[in-house]
């Protein structure tokens, strides 16, 4: 069976080609019904000789509202009754069915579809018939490709199938007529006009007469034309002479038809003097508002005859006889009547309403309802168990507490409550799935908006990577589809990675909120895409003191009025106002008649007490004036007359100096507010009307304005912006002044006000200040991606806007006064961990959002698929865990940092007060840091910090110190030092922590003698490489002797594993490795009730009934304190029984490679006992041909034959150290089969061994991956791919494989033994 998509492109074919049944059969396929009638159609549905639908479609769809433009003429539709006379035909004359009676195909129809056109074709005829040949083929692909690209459910696979015998009669004298077949448009459009369907993909299926061809104009070039025209020629005759006899110069020659432009027309015949003198101007003014309407227009022009109908009577024009010199006087009448309109405000406020109304992007119906369907459908998505709908309600939640004081000894009621541990339980369990969808959901509110079809999230984990594939499919607002499939890490025991073979740790990061002010004149705005700097400009001073300034130095009098001065630095521990502090820096006091201020606050406050006088909490008293106190509000640095300091001062002029005053420019540049992106700073209004325009942006700011034709009558307290229609006019207070000043950089005077609703206006200023002019897209991917979801969720706890602008707006208001908090005070941060991922996320999408919008959607939304953990392994936070010690896990767990992704990762940026530890600190992060160069750069959280939610917000406690607890204070490692850190030096403390960090178990070690509880209570925040408590009640299930297994299954049926084996620890910098391994007093059918410990490690924690399980820190031992010939500066002498006490067990890798052909004839076991020298491996590899070890394998038991063969080419690797194997590890590049046979049976054992552990682990979880019951095996069971270096785990294998050896070798206390 010959099918349609398996003809060839752009060539005709006598054959029988079936429209294409679907996968699955009878789904996915929508055919256009591409013909003049509906009888036309059903021909079309019926036919069985050409392009028969092989009985696989199910439904006949005619649309029910058609609503558009053709050229600027508005069409509307309600075919109801059309419609349903229609559906009743259908079945009696065809073989499908009708559409159910819906206005648009569900967005869940899979089933074979045929989509009618007919009507549609009828209508662009109507409407196109007057259009010349170059308009009519541009308005017919406007008009029908939305049709083609839109969405229609699930149908995917859209074909337009055109029967030629419809499409005859197109001869005529003109090109025009010819056009009217579709088929010759197709032609002409190829020729002419191709870059109107270049990216037009979808399948053409022509036919006729038993010929078929299919045209995809997406696979077409500019010279397609030509093959088209051969191959349509094939399909029928009658296209033949037509097409032919048209030659390319009377296409290119073809006289086209004109459109009149829409202008003002009157309908009266005879027009007075007035009127048509009145009519150039109403033109021109109008020209600039293309949507104002005809009322507008008729008061303009009503407004513009009476003013030239007033003028032209004193100037006696009827009168006039001579023609010429009567054009000379309506010009003239014209100048000045334009003059005088371009300042009626009435007019001005009319034009540019209207401006900006005209800017308001509008969405069509048909692309709203489509939108608002596809919204809608997406909520019911879902997404691991929970719908996209419930994510998107879920909101910050408060950190679960777990109550351990039924399981733990310690008599400190402090140690008996656990939170911190849940933070990262608690964000992944609420908010990580919801973090990942709002990367996807955020599309939905973009310049071309996207929503989601569908979420499929798969576990594609393997020996060196945790992780899953989320597949999310999109569809935008122009119905073309997209896929991003993209990994993301899991976590085993909600705080590991597992990635590249390595486990990770993710630590802590002290984030900024999105919205902090750091300094007197600087406000951060913060989030996962950048960061805005948002700074005042205070090199120049604010207008009204600048006039004053230069007042002052041009009236000696009025100079006597102020005593000169500095009173900033004196200020500084006061609430006060920016005018009032920018007067301090020049001024100590003003004094005039009865007005008195004191720009000194100390003298304010003794004033305050001398009179008695009481202000509120933001009042701040300033003078006197009349005898009455002059109180300002800091928030709006106004009196209750609403004055500023200016109007106060400017209020006890006389009229001269008031004039004189008046008269005093101001400079050009004066203090701003400005923005730093990209590098570059900008005025920040500048920025905000390059994102909204400038109306959106006085709005927003609600500055009080109005527009004005002069600026005569201008009030003292006002100031403005000259445009070249009109003036802005402003009421001049401090947070207007911040904002407004910086437009003044502007050349304002050469645009009219509209023009800057525009971004094509600040084009000149982008390209200047950012060197390139496409920088805007840069800036406005910044405006849409700036705040994501995380960020507005906590904008809203802030009760702070929540749109970028309205944002940026509030920085400048705050910028009004010098009050701020360091950037050290804990308000000011929140505390995060796994939320960098979703964060790495939403960055990796915003930033391929660029080049997609900027292909205006023809491009492919898509991110690599590896792009976040890639990210991910790239940040500082981002370290290898090293599982040497508990006290190292703890301190690790609870390290934080203001390093880590979009935080502050330069050295230099790291001054002595940013090191600083504030007072805020105290309750969240502990007292002691590295004492080294890192400094208060790596610092730790207390063993519980302060924090409240998932979010990571902290509560500052330094006013309420009675409420801190020990475990609130201390760090871990702290804590775990008895009698330490309330008593030693900081130094030494660090020293002490430090040192901890490195502690290797001994064979003999013991919990401490004086304990605050948090020996015992740090189990519960350890993994479980040291101890496994109980989740809930529960009992012991399994405990296998040879895979060293125990499973316990809890109440809820769910079981977790525990590994009972020796795991391999790597000590990071010591250059050896340790056997880390747990034990339990545990059996099958034992129960145990929640939190209870279940299993803990041999070395570092104790188990006793009486004091339950606590961590050793080491052997206890009596010390002498006295002068001896054995001690020497830090050196001394231990006893035997101390020394054996505190013996190591360390284990030291030797990894051999060898080739995969190669005989092995001897190897060690685990658990076998060697000497130093004694062999590890004996092998041959110097014959890796195949057939040598085909001739050593016939050789059968025959030893001494054998080793004629081999003896002079045995390699043998040796031991450099005594113990024991305690484990042998083994990776292989080729499979099991491809290896020698000696190699098969060693590897063969070693499969065995993993497996079988895996099959214990598989009656309690049958999923296949490398994580059951919550127990990690990764090793390998088959064959692994080096990297493209050729190299696994640092060794250069190739295609051999590689053997770990893992000796333990005992190590007592010796010369040169450093102890602690």
């Amino acid at each position: 069976m010959y099918f349609v998509n398996d003809l060839p492109y752009l060539k005709a074919v006598r054959k029988k080609a079936f429209l294409p049944k679907g996968q699955p059969i009878s789904q996915g396929n929508l055919i256009f019904l591409f013909s003049p009638s509906i009888e036309k159609s059903f021909e079309m549905i019926n036919d069985e000789t050409t392009v028969p639908n092989g009985g696989k479609y199910f439904w006949y769809f005619y649309n029910l509202l058609y609503r558009g433009t053709i050229y600027g003429k508005r069409y509307l539709y309600r075919d109801m009754k059309e419609r349903l006379a229609i559906y009743k035909r259908v079945p009696k004359e065809t073989n499908i069915r009708s559409y159910a009676t819906k206005p648009i195909i569900s967005g869940t129809e899979k089933r074979n579809t045929y989509y009618e056109l007919a009507r549609y074709y009828e209508i662009f005829n109507q409407y196109s018939n007057k259009l010349n040949a170059v308009k009519l083929v541009d308005c017919f692909w406007k008009y029908f490709t939305p049709i083609f690209k839109d969405q229609y459910g699930y149908l995917d696979h859209k074909y337009v199938l055109i029967n030629a015998n419809n499409f005859k009669d197109f001869k005529g004298d003109k090109l025009r007529d010819q056009l009217n077949n579709t088929l010759f448009l197709i032609y002409y459009t190829l020729w002419k006009q191709f870059d109107l369907i270049a990216e037009l993909d979808i399948d053409f299926i022509i036919y006729a007469n038993g010929k078929i061809m299919r045209f995809n104009p997406s696979k077409c070039d500019e010279k397609s034309y030509r093959i088209y025209l051969r191959e349509l020629k094939k399909i029928y005759s009658v296209a033949t002479v037509p097409i032919e006899t048209i030659a390319e110069e009377e296409i290119n020659t073809e006289e086209e038809e004109k459109e009149e432009e829409p202008t003002v027309k009157f309908k009266s015949e005879k027009m007075s003097v007035s009127k048509k003198t009145a009519l150039p101007i109403v033109d021109k003014i109008t020209a600039v508002a293309t949507k104002l309407s005809e009322s507008s227009k008729k008061k303009i022009e009503a407004k513009v005859i009476h003013k030239v109908s007033s003028v032209a009577s004193t100037m006696n024009v009827d009168k006039i006889k001579n023609e010429e010199k009567k054009k000379e006087v309506v010009k003239e009448i014209q100048k000045k009547v334009e003059d005088e309109i371009n300042t009626d405000e009435d007019v001005i406020k009319e034009v540019y309403n209207t401006m900006q109304k005209e800017f308001v992007p509008k969405s069509t119906s048909r692309s709203t309802a489509r939108d608002n369907l596809l919204r809608e459908e997406q909520k019911k998505l879902n997404i691991k168990g929970s719908t996209l709908k419930s994510l998107e309600t879920q909101k910050d939640v408060d950190i679960e507490t777990t109550n351990i004081s039924q399981n733990v000894k310690s008599t400190n009621e402090n140690t008996k409550v656990i939170k911190f541990n849940n933070f990262n339980k608690t964000y992944n369990d609420k908010l990580l799935n919801k973090d990942i969808m709002d990367c996807f959901t955020q599309l939905n509110n973009k310049s071309i908006k996207m929503f989601i079809r569908n979420v499929d999230v798969e576990d594609t984990s393997d020996e060196l990577n945790y992780k899953e594939t989320w597949t999310v499919k999109l569809e935008d607002e122009n119905r073309n589809r997209h896929t991003i499939k993209v990994d993301i890490p899991k976590f085993l025991e909600y705080k590991f990675l597992w990635l590249g073979g390595n486990r990770k740790n993710i630590k802590n990061q002290m984030f900024f909120l999105p919205f902090v002010k750091i300094d007197k004149d600087r406000v951060l705005i913060v989030s996962n895409y950048n960061k805005f700097t948002i700074q005042r400009v205070d090199t120049k001073s604010l207008r009204g003191l600048s006039r004053i300034e230069t007042f002052i130095q041009k009236s000696d009098s009025f100079k006597d009025y102020f005593i000169s001065g500095n009173t900033f630095f004196e200020n500084k521990d006061f609430i006060t106002a920016i005018e009032y502090d920018e007067f301090g820096k020049s001024f100590r006091k003003f004094h005039k008649s009865q007005t008195t201020i004191y720009f000194s606050q100390v003298e304010a406050k003794h004033e305050m007490e001398k009179k008695m006088i009481k202000t509120k909490s933001n009042e701040m008293f300033i003078g006197f004036e009349k005898g009455e106190p002059l109180i300002l509000n800091i928030k709006t640095q106004k009196d209750k007359k609403n004055r500023g300091i200016v109007d106060i001062i400017l209020d006890t002029m006389d009229e001269t100096q008031l004039k004189e005053y008046k008269s005093i420019k101001t400079p050009k540049r004066l203090m701003h507010t400005q923005i730093t992106t990209m590098k570059q700073d900008c005025p920040l209004i500048i920025m905000l009307c390059i994102w909204e325009g400038l109306s959106t942006v006085l709005k927003k700011a609600k500055i009080k304005y109005r527009l004005g034709a002069s600026i005569r009558d201008m009030k003292v307290n006002e100031d403005y912006i000259r445009f070249k229609n009109c003036y802005l006019i402003y009421e001049d207070d401090i947070e207007s002044e911040l904002l407004i000043n910086g437009l003044k950089l502007l050349d304002t005077p050469s645009h009219d006000i509209g023009e800057y609703e525009t971004q094509e206006v600040y084009l000149p200023y982008v390209e200047k200040k950012y060197g390139r002019i496409n920088a805007i897209n840069t800036l406005n991917n910044a405006y849409e991606f700036m705040l994501g979801s995380i960020e507005i969720s906590l904008l809203k706890d802030m009760n702070l806007p929540t749109d970028i602008v309205s944002l940026c707006i509030h920085a400048n208001e705050v910028l009004c006064d010098n009050q701020y908090d360091n950037e050290l005070v804990q308000t000011h941060s929140r505390i995060r961990c796994n939320e960098i991922i979703p964060a790495i996320l939403y960055d990796k999408i915003a930033k391929a959002y660029t080049p997609f919008k900027n292909s205006n959607g023809k491009k492919k939304l898509s991110i690599p698929q590896d792009c976040v953990i890639k990210e991910i392994l790239k940040q500082k936070t981002v370290e290898d865990y090293d599982s040497l010690n508990p006290l190292l896990e703890l301190e690790t767990n609870h390290g934080v940092s203001t390093k880590g992704f979009r935080g502050i990762n330069l050295e230099q940026s790291y001054s002595v007060p940013k090191r600083c530890y504030d007072d805020s600190m105290i309750g969240v992060i502990g007292p002691s840091s590295s004492p080294d160069g890192n400094v208060g750069v790596n610092r730790s959280l207390t063993m519980e910090p302060n924090i409240k939610t998932a979010r990571g917000y902290v509560e500052v406690k330094k006013d309420n110190l009675n409420e801190v607890k020990d475990v609130n204070l201390f760090s871990p490692a702290e804590l775990l030092i008895p009698l330490g850190v309330t008593r030693d030096d900081p130094v030494r403390t660090g020293h002490s922590v430090k040192q901890s960090r490195h502690t290797i178990p001994v064979v003999k070690s013991s919990p401490v003698l004086i304990s605050n509880g948090s020996d015992e209570m740090c189990k519960y925040y350890l993994s479980s490489d040291f101890v496994v408590n109980a989740k809930m009640d529960g009992k012991v299930v399994e405990n296998d002797p040879t895979t060293k297994i125990m499973v316990v299954e809890y109440k809820d049926g769910t079981h977790q594993a525990i590994d009972l084996g020796k795991k391999l620890a790597k000590n990071g910098g010591g250059g050896f490795e340790l056997s880390n391994q747990l034990v339990t007093k545990l059996t099958v059918g034992s129960r145990f009730k929640k939190n209870d410990t279940l299993a803990w490690h041999k070395n570092f924690f104790k188990n006793d009934k009486y004091q339950g399980t606590r961590l050793c820190v080491g052997t206890l031992a009596k010390v002498a304190i006295t002068s001896s010939y054995n001690t020497y500066e830090d050196g001394t002498f231990v006893t035997h029984g101390f020394s054996e006490k505190a013996t190591t067990e360390m284990c030291f890798k030797k990894p051999v490679v060898i080739g995969r052909h190669s005989n092995v004839s001897q190897m060690v076991s685990v658990g076998q006992s060697i000497n130093t020298g004694d062999p590890l491996i004996q092998f041959d590899d110097s014959f890796e041909e195949a057939n040598i070890n085909v001739l050593l394998n016939s050789l059968g038991d025959n030893e001494e034959l054998k080793d004629a063969v081999i003896s002079n080419n045995k390699n043998i690797v040796k031991s450099k150290y005594s113990g024991v194997i305690e484990e042998i590890k083994m990776y292989s590049t080729a499979d099991l089969e491809d290896l020698s046979p000696s190699l098969q049976k060693i590897f063969k054992r070693y499969y065995d061994k993993i497996n079988n552990r895996k099959k214990v682990l598989k009656k309690y979880n049958e999923k296949d991956g490398i994580v059951y019951c919550g127990m990690m095996i990764n090793e390998p069971t088959g064959k692994v791919e080096p990297n493209r270096y050729g190299t696994i785990r640092g060794e250069k294998v190739n295609d051999g494989v590689l053997i770990e050896f893992y000796i333990k070798h005992q190590e007592p206390l010796e010369v040169g033994s450093k102890i602690a």
